[in-house]
């Protein structure tokens, strides 16, 4: 990065907000200023990727203790390529400098060109850039780039001008002649950052793309690269919601707002300190029932229990798996949670797992359960709603029981479907909803491909109740 004068003024002003990309007698360096204050932006990172004829750099931006914003393209290539990040300090050279494994790289569905990485380990002493919030504007603002494309980290200020879900980055005072305040080939991926109302400094954007190459000697009119805008009402929720681990191993440690995410279920830890279980088409599994702990964290610990741990260190919620040293939880495809000890055997589970899409006589699904079928699901919530959801968009096409929590439903012998309360059953009363299609033995519940929910007479296509809704290609007809 290279730079003129302008830098201090808008450095002082946002309490050094602006960091721009290394000067550096590299290749792949930002033109612009050392970062000579303090702490000032030790959030950023060099990225380091691959190895070899291979190796690239890019840079990222801490936003949670073991999380990093930065470009998807530094991993395009192949994400599960080695990378190592670099942070809390000014200077490679430095002996407090941080080198951390990424051990997970995930791309921002709502903005596909950015990623988070989680870090293997959390960096001791670095305070995370918090990122924008949603109805602050930043648009024709003065902002700052931090990029660690050389072996320093340096700052830059640039203008930011709006178009679609992104800023052209452009020098504040931009002539002909040298460049100035440019971002290079080793800062993408760098932090877009700017001012809060609030005080302090937030993560408005990720820099995806830069003119000038290398920047080694270039010369000519000043440059222009484009920041991928994450303050949006849709990117925020998913940059978050990318914040996910493919598992929890053994000794590792999920923070509020960080999620376990399989092929149907997501083990979230919410805010207020609940550890919840949902499904990905929506609707509550399982939970800890453990709100009103805000901080609290989930430990898998070494001797195989799951414990949840509030702010003070002491145990709000364990799995009770203790005494299994090698155990692993494993989030099931079918959607259970299950912590299984060394020999294979099941130490505790969820109990969510996944039952078959046609219900005969006799055949429950239990709370915390569900069905799918190419386009559906049918899910039996924890909280007691029996609900069948469009699986690719979470929709709720219909509901047919209210909140009571360990409620369950059966599809009797007779040929009624019942949704009985928790302690509830045949011959035990408590029903709560039912088809009122008794009277016809054999009778069998099937969730179609089509998204519709129907009650068959037995060995017969005639139909003796249906929900009626159809989804993807079928509905309406």
């Amino acid at each position: 990065m290279n730079t003129r004068t302008h830098l201090s003024r808008f450095a002082v002003a946002t309490t050094a907000v602006a960091a721009g990309l290394l000067m550096a007698p590299t290749a792949h360096a930002l033109h612009g200023q050392d970062v000579t204050e303090g702490n000032a932006h030790q959030y950023t990172a060099k990225i380091r990727i691959g190895t070899g004829a291979a190796q690239k750099d890019c840079t990222g931006t801490l936003v949670a203790p073991q999380w990093m914003a930065t470009a998807y393209s530094c991993f395009a290539a192949d994400p599960t390529a080695p990378a190592k990040a670099t942070l809390g300090t000014r200077s490679l050279s430095d002996p407090a400098a941080q080198t951390v494994d990424i051990d997970v790289v995930n791309q921002v569905k709502a903005r596909p060109e950015v990623a988070m990485v989680h870090l293997k380990q959390e960096p001791r002493g670095v305070e995370p850039l918090r990122l924008f919030k949603v109805d602050e504007d930043v648009v024709g603002m003065p902002v700052g780039v931090a990029g660690f494309g050389g072996d320093r980290l340096k700052v830059a200020e640039l203008w930011g001008g709006n178009g679609e879900g992104y800023w052209s980055l452009m020098p504040v005072d931009p002539e002909p002649g040298p460049v100035v305040d440019a971002v290079c080939e080793g800062d993408i991926g760098a932090p877009y950052i700017t001012p809060s109302r609030e005080g302090g400094n937030r993560l408005a954007g990720v820099v995806t793309e830069t003119d000038l190459g290398s920047c080694h000697g270039a010369g000519g009119p000043a440059n222009r690269s484009k920041a991928a805008i994450v303050n949006g009402w849709r990117e925020i929720p998913s940059m978050h919601a990318a914040m996910s681990l493919p598992r929890l191993d053994a000794g590792q440690t999920l923070r509020a707002g960080e999620t376990v995410r399989g092929k149907n279920t997501v083990l979230t830890l919410q805010a207020d300190g609940n550890l919840v279980l949902t499904h990905v088409a929506g609707g509550e599994l399982w939970a800890s029932g453990t709100w009103g702990n805000p901080g609290a964290q989930l430990r898998f610990q070494a001797d195989g229990n799951l414990v949840l741990y509030r702010q003070d260190g002491s145990a709000a919620w364990s799995s009770g798996s203790w005494g299994n040293p090698g155990a692993r939880l494993d989030l099931q495809d079918d959607g259970n949670l299950v912590v299984y000890r060394k020999d294979g055997s099941a130490a505790w589970s969820t109990g969510t797992w996944r039952v078959d899409r046609v219900l005969r006589g006799g055949q429950n699904i239990g709370s915390g359960q569900w069905a799918s079928s190419a386009t559906a699901t049918l899910v039996m919530t924890n909280t007691g709603s029996l609900g069948v959801r469009e699986t690719a968009t979470g929709v709720s096409r219909s509901g047919f029981a209210s909140y009571n929590p360990g409620a369950y439903a059966r599809m009797q012998a007779d040929g009624n479907f019942v949704v009985y309360k928790k302690d509830g059953g045949e011959g035990k009363g408590g029903a709560l909803w039912s088809t009122g299609t008794w009277g016809n033995p054999g009778a069998r519940l099937v969730l179609q491909d089509d998204g519709n929910l129907v009650l068959y007479k037995k060995d017969s296509s005639e139909v003796l109740w249906q929900v009626g809704n159809t989804v993807g290609p079928w509905a309406g007809k």
